[in-house]
Formats: C-alpha cells, structure tokens, sequence
C-alpha cells in the first residue's frame, strides 16, 4: 500500500474486523498482534499455513457467533486504493495468487 501501512489502517477503523495480517517483516509481529489480528503470516507463506489462517478466523468467528457475540459478518479488503467490504455470506472462493488474493463471490451487496 504506498500511501498507508497495514498497521495504520487496521488503527484507523473504529470497527476493527477479523484480521489475518501478511508481512514480509519479522519485527511487525508484535505490533500485528497488539492490532488482535488473529493471526500473522510472514511472507513468503505456503498455502497450507494460508489456509490454516482462514481456518483460524473461520472457527473464532463461529464461536463467537454460537457465543452471542456481535462479530463481524464482512471481510474488508483493501481493493484499487480503497477499502471494500464484502459480506461473507457472498464469498464462494479464494485463491492465493503470489502476493494476491482473488475472492470470488456469489453477488456484491
């Protein structure tokens, strides 16, 4: 992101998502997880360890949902210089693409 960092942008929200933050700097780690990010990939990253995140994030997210807590139900992507909220409930797929990811998904709200 050429303008912000990741750190900076997860401080900025006043609503912080679920968040699966990728560097490719060890010393972010600690900052990271003061954020709450549920988990920390330091790139470059095998798509095992990928997926493990999102299992992470999946299985947190449904235990605060069978918990009654009033988590998120949206994944916050920083997309073309803007951020971009897409409902999970739309997402059919996503694939690791080198340094991207593509998110494929049903319709956009």
């Amino acid at each position: 992101m050429p303008d912000i960092t990741g750190i900076e942008l997860v401080e900025s929200l006043k609503e912080r998502p679920l968040i699966i933050l990728t560097t490719a700097y060890k010393n972010f780690a600690f900052e990271d997880f003061e954020l709450d990010a549920l988990d920390y990939l330091l790139k470059p990253f095998e798509f095992n360890r990928f997926l493990k995140a999102v299992q992470k994030v999946i299985d947190y997210f449904n235990f605060k949902s069978r918990s009654g807590s009033s988590e998120t139900e949206n994944l916050y992507v920083h997309s073309e210089y803007r951020l971009v909220k897409i409902p999970f409930r739309n997402i059919d797929y996503t694939e690791s693409l080198e340094d991207y990811i593509r998110i494929i998904v049903t319709r956009i709200s």
